[in-house]
């Protein structure tokens, strides 16, 4: 009897056991649900609508699952769904927390200064410790870095500090003994390094022009022609003994707004790095994105890097916009906003591992090329959409030593990648490579846009699923040297705005903030896809292959000519428009492009009202400006007019067929055919500008 009592209360136990087990596995069901659940709320970047349905299917399926397990006779079915919806809720919960503090800590709220500490390769200090008592020369800037870098010096070193406030005197006076050693910021490092010290020169200095002459062969400095000096070849003279960083903290110059229904810009600044996004460096690329969320408008305006413009806040020389990035990022954006006459809201900035990373991260992307070409890299890319990867996007958004019209051409480039990105980002292919993106996302980039208006915007994406039209426009700028506010000792070259390409970048950018829809630079139709070819190890190969390209593609950029340089009339008689050409890349573009005239200190949108000006002028020699633009380029022309003195009391009878072609109508009306000239030939040329100005 006592052993059958031992058996039972045994047996009982077997049974109660499992129920325990089901019961865990009930309770740990509903733990990992609920912390799915809250972790969606506080990330909340899914609509209501999709965050509530979400949450309606999550409890069904516990109450399912729990029923199965202590309710019904399928008990280990239930345990084994369980088990797998615990997974999965597991690895959703990670994902969505993780993604939640990656927005989060995107915000920075500080910069970092690296510095280095350097002395003669040939001299006889190897190490911090030999600079002791000894003379150390650094460059001041206006900023608290520079006495914050000399404080932390000081608790490795003591030594005799000289100021200096311009780097190339600091670095000439090192390599003449002046000083023992210079501490200076790897920025301006670079820029030493990057030209060499050379001087920029144009025709009229080249008397001034010393031993000989070199060519500027860096990738990111156009080909000048240069004189050497003093501080010629200074990385090849000089050794780094100490490296350190300092941090400073930013303020936050953010102009906040809702962005998922007032329009804003956001300044895309890409800066010369490797490694940690928060370094101080140039800004290589400065793009404004101008977005209209009624619209879904997005307006990518980029400005070349040599852009000769005023620093904010500083006087004296101008600056390349470059340079700008030296001073910090807020520099970077009041310089811009004061360029173009408009308000930054928001930054965001990457550096050169990042573009690799994201690229790769996300499968690669398919980008657009306007031409053939090859890279410096040794990356050949075919004209059309072009499949690359991340070091492959990266060589084709630095190359400019491809084209005719270098940095203008690479700034559309960047342009074109930034919206295969974009594209890549927001299709739904993008749910496979998601964890990748996250990894290459973790300190690639930072943004100044708070995280809740980032959420707000995946939210409004996720719901709407919006398509967004993608319009690029580019800054143009002649070709120039001169002295800059950081290198102010030597002339570098730099881009010189051209007002008409400044105004129509800021107009462009108003009109998309007043609701105007531009027609999308980019179709994202890419049925043809090319494979790039070649590899960084071809890139001793890469210059001729960069010159056959050079030489087979048209990519000269807008060239205009005019259909009489001089037109000679009589006093009393009707001016005749004669038009001009204008070209893009090859195309005829003259219909498309647009036109202003400026006569004796008049400017004339319409070639009728210019026509009736001229017309009744006074004998005399007049000149003519023709300011064109075309896809932001401008270019001007200049025509002149000799208008002789009538002797006759009356003026010459003129056929009435004639003045009905020739004189310009009402100026509130649109002419039927255009004036006629007294050639065919001119005629055919008249007829094809005729539309240009309409």
């Amino acid at each position: 009897m006592l052993i059958l009592k031992v058996v039972k209360v045994m047996a009982k136990k077997i049974k109660k056991k499992p129920k325990k087990i089901y019961k865990i596995f009930s309770l740990l069901l509903i733990l990992i649900s609920i912390i799915l659940i809250v972790s969606l709320i506080y990330f909340n970047t899914l609509p209501m609508l999709y965050l509530g349905a979400l949450v309606v299917f999550i409890i069904i399926i516990d109450l399912f699952l729990v029923l199965l397990m202590l309710k019904s006779r399928k008990k280990k079915l239930g345990a084994f769904l369980s088990f797998i919806v615990i997974i999965i809720m597991s690895v959703l919960s990670f994902f969505v927390l993780r993604t939640a503090g990656l927005l989060d800590g995107l915000n920075l709220n500080y910069k970092t200064y690296n510095y280095s500490v350097v002395v003669l390769k040939d001299g006889a200090y190897d190490k911090i410790g030999d600079i002791e008592n000894k003379n150390l020369g650094f460059y001041e800037t206006d900023g608290k870095e520079s006495d914050e870098s000399l404080k932390k010096l000081a608790k490795k070193v003591d030594t005799e500090n000289s100021s200096y406030e311009d780097i190339n005197t600091l670095a000439s006076d090192l390599l003449k003994g002046e000083v023992d050693a210079i501490l200076i910021e790897n920025s301006y490092l670079e820029i030493l390094d990057e030209n060499d010290d050379s001087v920029a020169t144009t025709p009229e200095d080249s008397t001034t022009t010393t031993e000989s002459t070199i060519t500027n062969e860096t990738q990111d400095s156009p080909e000048v022609e240069t004189t050497t000096n003093s501080i010629e070849n200074f990385s090849e003279k000089t050794k780094v003994i100490y490296k350190f960083s300092i941090i400073v903290k930013t303020s936050d110059i953010s102009k906040d707004l809702d962005v998922t229904k007032k329009p804003f810009n956001v300044y895309i600044s890409g800066i010369d790095t490797y490694g940690e996004i928060s370094s101080v460096s140039r800004s290589d690329v400065n793009m404004v994105a101008t977005v209209n969320p009624k619209t879904k408008q997005i307006l990518l305006t980029s400005i070349p890097r040599d852009y000769y413009v005023p620093l904010h806040g500083k006087s004296g020389y101008n600056d390349k916009l470059t340079h700008a990035g030296l001073y910090g990022v807020d520099m970077s954006i009041q310089t811009i906003e004061d360029l173009l006459d408009i308000e930054i809201n928001y930054y965001v900035k990457v550096n050169f591992t990042s573009v690799i990373d994201i690229v790769d991260a996300i499968g690669g992307v398919e980008v657009y090329s306007d031409y053939s070409f090859t890279s410096i890299d040794g990356y050949s890319y075919t004209e059309g959409y072009n499949e690359v990867n991340g070091e492959e996007a990266l060589s084709f958004a630095r190359e400019r030593k491809a084209f005719a019209v270098g940095d203008r051409q690479r700034v559309k480039d960047q342009q074109a990648l930034l919206e295969a990105i974009f594209r890549k980002c927001t299709s739904t292919s993008i749910i496979t490579r998601y964890n990748s993106l996250l990894d290459s996302v973790d300190g690639s980039f930072v943004t100044n846009m708070p995280s809740d208006r980032l959420k707000a915007l995946i939210r409004m994406q996720i719901a709407k699923k919006y398509k967004w039209t993608i319009t690029a426009n580019s800054l143009d700028g002649t070709d120039s040297s001169n002295y800059t506010y950081s290198y102010s000792s030597q002339r570098l070259y730099v881009m010189e705005m051209i007002e008409e390409s400044v105004n129509y970048a800021s107009e462009l950018i108003n009109s998309v903030i007043e609701g105007e829809k531009l027609d999308p630079s980019y179709d994202g139709n890419a049925s043809d896809v090319h494979k790039v070819t070649g590899s960084s190890s071809s890139s001793s190969s890469s210059s001729s292959s960069s010159s056959n390209s050079t030489s087979t593609t048209n990519n000269e950029g807008l060239k205009v000519s005019i259909g009489r340089s001089t037109v000679t009339m009589t006093e009393g008689d009707t001016f005749i428009y004669y038009g001009y050409t204008a070209t893009y890349n090859g195309k005829d573009v003259s219909n498309s492009s647009k036109v202003t005239f400026s006569v004796n200190g008049n400017t004339y949108n319409r070639y009728q009202d210019l026509i009736s000006y001229i017309t009744n002028l006074s004998a005399g020699e007049y000149n003519i400006v023709y300011r064109i633009s075309y896809s932001g380029e401008v270019k001007t022309l200049n025509q002149s007019v000799i208008i002789n003195a009538n002797t006759s009391s009356t003026k010459p009878d003129i056929p009435d067929e004639d003045i009905e072609e020739t004189t310009p109508p009402d100026t509130g009306s649109t002419p039927d055919s255009p004036p006629v000239s007294d050639t065919a030939q001119e005629n055919d040329q008249i007829t094809n500008n005729y539309n240009q100005t309409q």
